[in-house]
């Protein structure tokens, strides 16, 4: 969808209610947003576990290693929000300050991770909500793609309305946790930039093997592996944004210094060339 930038950048899953293939611990780069309609599920976010009931909603910073606890016997029916957090708007007009990611989205980048246990008025609203986004998603044309964005973007302000209580209190967030936020605050503002873990170490006053070793460990993956993701990442909505911009000048604006080390790591995590994928950016 083309205003929704690509499956790539949003992946939207409505009443979701069939299992899921591979149930093992995940994570990724994407903000998550899930909301569990009915049946009988635990979900498990680091070690962390959610006891669901019908109109939970989670929503996650998706570096932490996640998954779902189910009962196959029993229904688990569920919308799945995957997006990548650059494609929210009002981050490319926002003033350049210490936050790498737009107001809206504080509630996943500070909470990490919440569940939203919503009463019966907010669950209506809930759901009215998400069943107007999938009717602007169904359409899969230009104008049903740009309200399903505006949607999104209203359905993220809503949340962060109901996070304010958690935000403002203490946040429950274990020392390691702090330190992989580090991390991942670190890339987020500089990932354009040479990163090393040598330069992590000097900059965040942590030991490069112990930072490594922890990353790993609540993440599932090396902090170079984060780092080169995040960058294709980016490249993609380049590709995406600037129909003209070159793979050469992509591959330099994101971080890479050599076009043959971007054209692996793109293919690695895109499954596809950048060349390829540029040529085929408008019309996802």
């Amino acid at each position: 969808m083309d205003a929704c930038k690509g499956q790539d950048l949003i992946d939207w899953q409505y009443r979701k209610s069939a299992p899921d293939a591979d149930l093992a611990s995940h994570s990724h780069t994407k903000c998550e947003l899930f909301y569990f309609h009915s049946g009988q599920a635990d979900y498990w976010v680091g070690d962390n576990r959610y006891e669901l009931r019908p109109g939970d909603m989670l929503i996650m910073q998706g570096t932490t290693l996640h998954r779902p606890d189910i009962i196959r016997q029993a229904p688990y029916v569920r919308t799945v929000l995957h997006f990548e957090p650059r494609i929210i708007r009002s981050l490319e007009s926002k003033p350049e300050t210490e936050d790498p990611w737009p107001e809206v989205l504080r509630p996943f980048y500070e909470l990490q991770h919440c569940r939203l246990r919503l009463n019966a008025r907010q669950q209506t609203e809930a759901e009215l909500m998400l069943a107007n986004m999938q009717r602007c998603y169904a359409r899969g044309d230009f104008v049903g793609s740009s309200r399903f964005q505006l949607g999104m973007e209203d359905m993220l302000y809503w949340i962060y309305d109901l996070c304010g209580p958690y935000m403002l209190s203490v946040k429950d967030c274990s020392e390691p946790e702090r330190h992989v936020q580090s991390i991942i605050s670190y890339i987020e503002r500089f990932y354009m930039e040479e990163i090393t873990l040598n330069l992590l170490q000097d900059k965040l006053h942590l030991n490069k093997f112990y930072m490594s070793k922890l990353f790993k460990e609540l993440t599932g993956k090396t902090i170079m592996k984060y780092l080169y993701t995040r960058r294709v990442n980016q490249a993609k909505v380049l590709f995406q944004e600037h129909r003209h911009l070159s793979v050469t000048d992509t591959c330099y604006s994101v971080g890479f210094k050599h076009a043959s080390h971007f054209t692996k790591v793109f293919k690695q995590v895109a499954g596809t060339t950048p060349e390829h994928y540029r040529k085929h950016a408008h019309g996802r």
